[in-house]
């Protein structure tokens, strides 16, 4: 429910070397000259983005990065005796509430996942294969840098990007990979949520017990506006019921008033309103107006018998909630 924010991202991209004082007692190297046992540095860049419609915890957009196109020193390699080879890749940077692979930043809404994308495996992971003469290791390559949608909504301003992974074979600190910069986010069209009134009182009127089959329903009909989508936009909206129910179009009352009925509830064509999410029902789009899209949905409403359970006259009130499913 998302639709086109501009990030924007100005940085250049440099790489740089150097040595380091790690141990590296299995005396592991960059292929193919077993003589390259430096720490090697990456710091990469993102380029302009468009944000697309994913649902929450899905990409958005992405950037792949090769590393071996700013440097050949992606390929590593261990002494036969060491088998099999361990290595890992940890992040420097806080996990998403809820998340394991997605890392926090300064705006709600969005997330970053780094994948390896030769593996299909989001990073931070360890892993292992088995050593031969002609085995070899690789850094990720190419690293996609994911934009994870995290909540509803997505708020304006800079996205900080200051992320730094650490390539370790065996015990050898062997790689740095730093992705950093300012990424100006603008979501003017960016879908914010979908809302209706908080309370609607329905009246059914006061009905004979003998004359309850003789009821005519109510028809009840919700509104509801999705505001930041773009004009004319046909955003698919569910919606289902939650309240005290003994399934599918079955309301219970509330409990101290009459008793061996129920609210019957229905579409207008006779399909029973669902109490679970899975059986949605599809609200339909009206217009746009000025502040977004206007949803609706009807559905009838009237005093049923419960089985053949006794009737007691009294009170028969209910309370019935919508949920909006947009994701």
């Amino acid at each position: 429910m998302k639709f086109a924010p501009h990030i924007i991202l100005t940085l250049l991209s440099i790489v740089a070397s150097g040595t380091a004082n790690a141990d590296n007692t299995a005396g592991c190297w960059w292929s193919p000259q077993p003589t390259d046992q430096k720490k090697v540095y990456f710091s990469l860049a993102m380029t302009p983005k468009t944000l697309n419609l994913a649902p929450i915890g899905q990409r958005m957009n992405y950037q792949a990065f090769s590393l071996a196109s700013v440097n050949r020193f992606i390929d590593f390699k261990c002494p036969t005796k060491i088998n099999p080879i361990h290595y890992s890749y940890k992040v420097d940077a806080p996990l998403e509430d809820g998340y394991d692979d997605v890392y926090r930043t300064n705006l709600s809404g969005v997330g970053i996942r780094l994948v390896d994308f030769r593996l299909n495996r989001a990073l931070p992971f360890e892993n292992s294969y088995q050593n031969a003469p002609r085995m070899i290791g690789r850094l990720p390559e190419p690293l996609h840098v994911e934009l994870i949608r995290t909540a509803r909504g997505i708020e304006k301003g800079n996205l900080n990007v200051n992320f730094k992974v650490h390539a370790q074979v065996e015990d050898w600190d062997a790689a740095e990979i730093e992705i950093i910069g300012q990424v100006e986010l603008t979501s003017s069209n960016y879908f914010s949520g979908c809302t209706g009134e908080k309370r609607q009182d329905i009246p059914l009127g006061r009905v004979a017990i003998a004359l309850l089959e003789e009821q005519t329903p109510r028809t009840v009909g919700l509104s509801v506006l999705c505001t930041g989508l773009l004009p004319g936009s046909n955003l698919p909206v569910k919606v289902y019921f939650e309240g005290s129910n003994e399934g599918s179009g079955m309301l219970n009352l509330t409990p101290g008033g009459a008793e061996g009925i129920g609210v019957a509830l229905t579409t207008p064509t006779g399909v029973k309103l669902p109490f679970s999410k899975w059986a949605g029902l599809a609200m339909q789009w009206i217009k746009s107006e000025e502040d977004g899209e206007r949803y609706t949905f009807e559905f009838q409403a009237k005093y049923t018998r419960k089985g053949s359970a006794k009737i007691k006259p009294g009170r028969a009130d209910a309370v019935l909630n919508y949920v909006l499913d947009y994701n």
